[in-house]
């Protein structure tokens, strides 16, 4: 086994001789020449697991200053490859190969200082190390200094920049960058928002194992953003990137068990895998493992537990656990209901732009709960949340403009657009149709007072009294009055609909 070592060697050796003589400019000097056959002969021991023996002819290439050595050094220290660990000496081996100018010393040493990974972190240091390493090609210092502008460690945040690095790297072939990239398309952060071109990202970095773009790649078939939806696919990549220990899989796939997305619903197994999400430090796992415990989703009510998870999900900044801290305070579960605590919650979610909060908060302001009451702050919320989707936010702001006589023609835009999402929402046709009946418009405003009290509306206060009064702009007086006379039936009527019965008539 030794002498064919040695034969092996012989041979390398000769070739590393016959490949610098065939050169046309021989710029290496003797010492450089012996410290690139020592660290070639540590790789040939390392092909064989001959860890130790690598590492001896590593450190006689490195005490040659070959800065290629230094690195092999510092990561033989640093994983403890045929030496004891020893994060100290790595930093040493590290801290010299960047001061050699090797691509992958500034790499690693940038890197380092960005995480304060065995030394203090420093995002100047990061940056200064990352961009020289950037400048020398490293495809790694492409994708960590992106994250750098990406995410405004020690800089400002700049996306154009993130992007055009993320580019860099995954023209390489590097996964995280096309991941990183597939995300801003995504998002449409700095770059046009295409789904198509994302999962193109997302699956080219999915095949080489990339945990996070396989997630990725799940939620496209999941969300059917980019493709029509496919549960089955989905799950696929959710399993392909659990494998590869991606602590959001988890959770994705948890949802799928739980709603019975491409697998029958089966609770206990979405809990276990919230819970692996939860514990590897996933926020959104985390809130999700908090809800499977107030909302006994495959394990017993405990809310101890779910405020446990809420809360560390909302040290993260997610904001639906801020949200649903929010509710447990408002409802009294778990802790003493206090309102107050729950306000600024909500306003805390809201903030970070979470639709529901949004709406929570323009409820408070508009009810005055725990604050003073304030219509154009309740507007300004409810404006928030209906532009990000919420069609009740949309229903609220309308109705008050309409009662603040405010905003008037935005208001009546803002409710068939509420509508178009829930056509058959009885406190939303009833807005529309008051928004109808103040334009004039007794024919649609009946239709769709109409089909509010076939909804369920007639059981309601304020809904016969609205349909009377568009019936008696029709002219059809009796029927009118029939409604306006249904009205009084609830003890919290409007008085002035007593009158309406009295003098038979409409009344503004």
């Amino acid at each position: 086994m030794k002498k064919n070592f040695f034969i092996v060697l012989g041979i390398l050796l000769f070739t590393s001789f016959s490949s610098i003589h065939a050169q046309k400019e021989d710029t290496l000097t003797p010492t450089q020449r012996t410290a690139a056959l020592y660290l070639d002969t540590a790789k040939l021991l390392r092909t064989q697991s001959n860890f130790k023996a690598a590492f001896r002819y590593i450190q006689q290439s490195a005490i040659l200053d070959n800065a290629e050595a230094l690195v092999y050094l510092a990561n033989a220290y640093q994983f403890g490859e045929g030496v004891d660990t020893n994060m100290a000496e790595a930093v040493k081996c590290y801290k010299s190969a960047a001061a050699l100018d090797n691509p992958i010393g500034l790499y690693y040493w940038g890197y380092m200082h960005l995480y304060g990974y065995g030394v203090e972190k420093n995002y100047t240091t990061a940056k200064q190390y990352l961009e020289k390493a950037d400048a020398l090609d490293n495809v790694f210092a492409h994708y960590f200094l992106a994250r750098i502008y990406e995410f405004g460690y020690g800089v400002p945040k700049n996306d154009s920049m993130a992007v055009l690095l993320y580019q860099k790297g995954a023209a390489k072939g590097h996964a995280a960058s096309m991941f990183s990239l597939g995300y801003h398309y995504e998002e449409g952060r700095w770059v046009k928002q295409n789904y198509t071109k994302a999962m193109e990202l997302y699956q080219e970095a999915a095949e080489k194992n990339n945990g996070s773009a396989q997630a990725a790649l799940g939620y496209l078939y999941t969300s059917g953003k980019a493709v029509p939806r496919d549960y089955a696919k989905a799950n696929y990549w959710y399993r392909k990137a659990i494998e590869n220990g991606d602590s959001r899989a988890y959770c994705n796939l948890g949802y799928s068990y739980e709603k019975g997305r491409g697998v029958p619903v089966d609770e206990r197994k979405a809990f276990q895998l919230y819970a692996e999400s939860a514990r590897s430090g996933d926020e959104v796992g985390q809130c999700n493992l908090g809800g499977c415990y107030q909302f006994e989703i495959g394990v017993a009510r405990d809310y101890e537990e779910a405020l446990k998870w809420y809360r560390a999900s909302a040290l993260q900044n997610y904001p639906p656990a801020y949200r649903r801290l929010a509710k447990m305070y408002e409802s009294g579960y778990g802790v003493v209901k206090n309102d107050s605590v729950a306000f600024s919650l909500f306003l805390k979610a809201a903030e970070m732009d979470d639709m529901s909060s949004q709406f929570n908060v323009a409820y408070y302001y508009q009810h005055g709960k725990v604050v003073s009451a304030d219509t154009t702050i309740a507007l300004l919320w409810y404006k928030k949340a209906a532009l990000n989707g919420d069609a009740q936010a949309m229903n609220n702001y309308a109705w008050l403009c309409f009662i603040k006589k405010v905003n008037l023609e935005e208001a009546l835009l803002m409710i068939a657009d509420a509508i178009r999402l829930e056509p058959n929402d009885k406190e939303k046709l009833d807005t529309y149709a008051a928004f109808l009946f103040m334009n004039g418009n007794y024919v649609d405003a009946e239709k769709n007072q109409r089909k509010s009290l076939d909804l369920g509306a007639d059981k309601v206060v304020g809904y016969n009294e609205r349909y009377g009064d568009i019936l008696f702009k029709l002219g059809r007086e009796k029927e009118a009055l029939k409604y306006w006379q249904r009205e009084l039936k609830f003890p919290n009527h409007n008085r002035l609909v007593e009158e309406k019965v009295a003098q038979k008539r409409y009344i503004e």
